[in-house]
């Protein structure tokens, strides 16, 4: 089958034939919705069959992804709960988190009246704290489908503006009596 000459979409290698085919049908539509005339216009409406097909994709990872960090939360408080919160980074991270920022610091306090054991013992008792801030591909999926919705939207917004340039040359040449 020829492909017909797409100045973007025709770049692409589409990692299957289904890919492909969506890619076809959801421009095919945009296009007899959005109605393009001339390079510009078509241009637009491909970013657009791009962007929402990079949309769908993304919608099925984010519901993926929270379904993963469901699964992954209740084995981490059962960890919590059986006590073993030293296990529970390393069962983090084999359910897909990923440490962010780690951070250790050590805990200090000062004996009261009621604490006082020994006289020779120190005044302070130290403990060791480990705070580790986790993130999952959620976060990262939920940045592109953002950026593939402020594309699809700009693209649109473009079209519309080109559109209404087009027509508006066409009112003022029809006005002139076809002059340019």
């Amino acid at each position: 089958m020829k492909k017909p000459n797409r100045f973007l979409s025709g770049k692409i290698a589409f990692p299957d034939e289904q890919q492909e085919k969506e890619f076809e049908s959801v421009l095919a539509r945009l296009t007899a919705d959005r109605r393009p005339v001339g390079f510009a216009e078509e241009t637009q409406v491909e970013i657009m069959a791009l962007s929402m097909l990079s949309m769908c994709d993304l919608h099925a990872w984010e519901f993926a992804a929270v379904s993963n960090r469901t699964n992954s939360l209740v084995a981490m408080q059962a960890i919590i709960e059986n006590g073993g919160s030293r296990e529970l980074l390393r069962e983090a991270t084999k359910q897909g988190w990923q440490v962010r920022e780690l951070s250790c610091r050590t805990i200090t306090r000062s004996m009261g009246e009621d604490d006082d054991l020994l006289d020779d013992m120190t005044d302070k008792i130290a403990n060791f704290a480990v705070e580790a801030k986790l993130t999952d591909r959620l976060d990262l999926v939920l940045r592109y489908k953002a950026a593939a919705q402020r594309q699809y939207y700009r693209a649109l917004a473009a079209l519309l503006a080109l559109q209404r340039e087009r027509i508006e040359l066409d009112q003022l040449q029809a006005l002139n009596g076809g002059e340019r």
